[in-house]
């Protein structure tokens, strides 16, 4: 059975609900309770948290405990209470502001629970719990815009582990630096911040990765990670280095056999580890007849300026604009620029960054189909991949469908298009994506939608 709110939901008192169907609320929930028991510890149901348009509260005086949560939103939430999920928590959103003091928390001794993201994560505490004999457990945190997750590999466990990124830690750079893992020197600290882990039990002996969207690196296998008690005590190396990857939208760093929990780091050699920009996000938008053209970048290093250059098939090129860089910093900025002589239909941009030194980087190219408009009846309702299966389920009211999927830079790696049948329809196909962000465009005649999604 499956009911839905439309609007707000407001309790009061001491409500009990045993669920055992589908409860969808598309507006905000408010449990004025003195009691966290809205929904029954024996229920097997599952509340979804669905809108296309709004962001979404969760705000309560009291823990509130769910048996199985989705938060399907891409204009994310805002959690004002601490929650706690027993089964199976599924996001499907954008960034996740669970305010200072508002910890989510996943499983506990009964079940140890299930996570299943397509994209989102928080921006406060993640706590999950460890059950001794299984080994990877993923916390998708981060801040703002970034996904800075933390994978922990252990076979010990039985409790609790909290995750949570510090984009502002106290005394960060600190002492103990630089420091030296055989002939690789470590002098200097991702400037964006660190994660701060903790559990309720050990000792335990357990492997890292570190994750993120903003790191900027030059010589990816000199990144270490390091670890301190507190902000009072030096940086020290963390177990031994395992490995390094450069996911293209991402860079992670994976460390073995570390015995305790405290505040770690990526650290690296400030000579070495340099790029002149970390394009986040390149994409183009209709608006009225004109076409704005958008990069957002987390860095910059010697960057010149930027060429926008458009064409109509996706080979003869010629010039937009051309956008002054800001040299060198590390403050994330959004680029944009309007193509006010649209001509053609469908229009493809490239970005060429320039360096001071005449060397440039290409991106792109990405589309914008004019003549279009962006409406929420053409809705994707679920987006999923999974061991190199992609699947999509939307609602279109008109029969002819196309699809693209692109990486975050703008290259296309899987398109295709169909005749439906049906308002309700999905499809899946195969493919191996490296891990990364992804965006997916599905798009007729009349409407279009996106969405980003992340593969693991």
């Amino acid at each position: 059975a499956l009911l839905i709110f439309d609007g707000n939901v407001n309790t009061k008192d001491d409500v009990e609900i045993n669920l055992v169907g589908d409860f969808e609320i598309r507006g905000n929930l408010n449990h004025d309770c003195d009691s966290e028991q809205l929904f029954l510890n024996e229920g097997t149901g599952n509340v979804l948290f669905q809108n296309a348009s709004t962001e979404q509260f969760i705000q309560g005086n009291h823990h509130i405990f769910f048996p199985n949560l989705t938060l399907n939103n891409p204009s994310g939430f805002t959690v004002e209470t601490p929650l706690r999920i027993g089964n199976t928590l599924e996001l499907n959103t954008s960034f996740i502001n669970n305010t200072e003091g508002n910890t989510v928390t996943l499983g506990s001794s009964e079940n140890e629970g299930e996570l299943i993201r397509t994209d989102g994560h928080f921006g406060g505490t993640f706590e999950r719990y460890f059950e001794s004999g299984q080994e990877d457990y993923k916390f998708p945190i981060g801040w703002s815009d970034y996904y800075n997750p933390v994978t922990i590999s252990t076979a010990d466990g039985d409790g609790y582990i909290a995750a949570f990124f510090d984009t502002n830690p106290e005394n960060y750079l600190g002492t103990g630096l630089p420091l030296w893992d055989g002939d690789v020197q470590i002098n200097n600290l991702y400037e964006e911040g660190c994660w701060d882990i903790e559990s309720d039990f050990g000792p335990i002996t357990f492997d890292i990765e570190l994750q993120s969207e903003a790191l900027v690196f030059g010589v990816l296998d000199e990144l270490r990670i390091v670890k301190r008690d507190n902000p009072s005590s030096p940086w020290e190396l963390a177990g031994t280095f395992a490995s390094a990857s450069d996911g293209g939208s991402y860079a992670s760093v994976a460390h073995n056999t570390i015995t305790s929990f405290s505040q770690f780091a990526i650290g690296g050699d400030m000579e070495d580890n340099q790029l002149p920009v970390d394009l986040m996000e390149f994409y183009a938008e209709c608006e009225n007849d004109n076409i704005n053209v958008y990069w957002n970048v987390a860095t910059e290093i010697n960057n010149d300026y930027f060429l926008v250059e458009k064409s109509s098939s996706g080979q003869n090129w010629r010039t937009v604009d051309i956008v002054q860089g800001r040299g060198t910093t590390s403050q994330p900025y959004k680029y944009k620029t309007t193509d006010k002589s649209v001509n053609e239909e469908t229009v493809y941009y490239r970005l060429i960054q320039y360096d001071f030194d005449g060397s440039s980087e290409i991106y792109g190219p990405v589309s914008a189909t004019c003549g279009m408009k962006q409406d929420s009846e053409l809705t994707i309702e679920r987006l999923s991949y999974h061991q190199d299966n992609f699947f999509v389920a939307f609602r279109s009211s008109c029969p002819n469908i196309k699809y693209e999927v692109y990486t975050i830079d703008g290259r296309p790696v899987l398109t295709g298009a169909m005749v439906i049948n049906e308002i309700y329809h999905s499809f899946d196909r195969t493919i191996n994506l490296t891990p990364g962000i992804y965006i997916l465009r599905l798009f007729n005649s009349e409407n279009f939608v996106t969405k980003r999604f992340e593969a693991f």
